[in-house]
């Protein structure tokens, strides 16, 4: 009998998992052993339950958690969150043996992975690595693209840049974004279903109304003396604009606890009523507000990627996606008050672009399968220059 092929999918915090969804559908369980490693944020209540939905999709069994956040919010927790993270992962793989690793993107937690796996010569799959944004997240996923053997990007500018960087061209597939799959297969739904039993972090009750916006602001790691003030400005300013406004709680990055304290401070004497915090959403449940929104604030990757396939009006703010390649939906403002309602008011004004297929067509989750199942996994060539 052929020696079945053990994938393991290191899952960080709840975006990673939108990746990986599409991907787990097309991986046969008799040709295929796989392992889901949740850990920082995805491990943790406080930034959304996600196990109960990760379990529930892939079962318990296939499903580990690892607890390595050094909790405060700042600059060294994040560092040292990073540093135990592959002090954690050096032991589940000595342990489990993976034959390959599959990893995410731009962020801290995919580069413990992806460092812990290529020291103990297991290969690594790179999921979207290629892409430019901006801030330190370039430089995270750039580090990746080196350590990994397998890249799986989304389109061809971003193989064409993954080859620059000096990896060989058989090692290179353009695939699509795994999380385009969702957005292209969309359950229908009763919008307001959503929310029946999925209170406000900071309300006892939600309704959702016919028109709303979504914000989606984390803190940006190299501007941390300034996150506070660029949040401030950002609340400011739709609490102005007097629209139901579904605000996604900040992500685990530092800085996450001053802006914490911000939504704290702003709710406490929030007269209005119309900005409600959310932690998380299942993934469907949040592509389903995304398309239906009237326009998407901040600056998370889901106002470029997911809102580009929906044609959902997006206005991105500060440095964080200030260079990911974007559709016509798509449009950038400056942190400062008059400039941003302007663009805001103007996005929501022209209503829903067509859609783009930049980040894929739908079929990512398919394609990268059949890498993961059919490639040698030798790599005698790491890299040519």
């Amino acid at each position: 009998m052929e020696k079945k092929r053990k994938i393991t999918f290191v899952v960080g915090n709840r975006a990673h998992y939108a990746r990986v969804k599409p991907i787990l559908k097309f991986l046969p369980r008799e040709k295929v052993d796989f392992c889901i490693i949740l850990f920082e944020s995805a491990a943790l209540l406080e930034f959304g339950d996600v196990r109960d939905q990760i379990v529930q999709d892939a079962g318990e069994e296939n499903v580990t958690e690892m607890f390595t956040n050094i909790s405060g919010g700042n600059l060294v927790s994040m560092t040292k969150s990073t540093g135990m993270a592959i002090i954690e992962f050096a032991s589940e793989f000595s342990e489990d043996c993976p034959d390959v690793v599959v990893v995410i993107a731009d962020r801290y937690e995919a580069l413990a992975a992806a460092t812990a796996a290529r020291y103990m010569n297991i290969p690594v799959a790179h999921v979207q690595g290629g892409e430019k944004s901006g801030s330190i997240d370039d430089s995270i996923r750039h580090a990746i693209t080196k350590l990994a053997n397998i890249h799986l990007v989304t389109n061809e500018e971003c193989a064409e840049r993954v080859e620059k960087m000096g990896e060989i061209k058989d090692s290179i597939f353009a695939t699509g974004c795994p999380t385009v799959d969702i957005c292209a297969n969309l359950p229908d739904k009763d919008l307001q279903s959503i929310f029946r039993g999925h209170e406000g972090v900071h309300a006892p009750k939600f309704v959702l109304q016919d028109s709303y916006i979504i914000v989606a602001f984390h803190p940006v790691t190299t501007e941390y003396e300034t996150n506070k003030k660029h949040f401030d400005t950002l609340l400011k300013t739709i609490n102005d604009l007097d629209i139901q406004t579904i605000w996604l709680y900040p992500n685990i990055d530092a800085g996450n606890d001053a802006l914490k304290r911000e939504i704290i401070n702003f709710k406490a004497n929030d007269k209005k009523g119309l900005v409600h915090f959310f932690k998380h959403f299942a993934i469907e449940d949040y592509l389903l507000l995304l398309k239906n929104a009237k326009c998407i604030i901040g600056n998370s990757s889901v106002g470029i990627r997911e809102s580009s396939f929906f044609g959902t009006p997006s206005v991105t703010i500060g440095s964080r996606q200030r260079t990911r390649m974007r559709g016509e939906n798509a449009i950038e403002s400056n942190i400062e008050e008059s400039e941003l309602k302007e663009k805001i008011l103007a996005q929501i004004h022209h209503g829903h672009y067509a859609p783009s297929s930049l980040y894929g067509k739908g079929d990512a989750g398919e394609h990268i399968a059949e890498v993961l199942l059919s490639h040698p996994l030798t790599f005698d060539k790491q890299m040519t220059y």
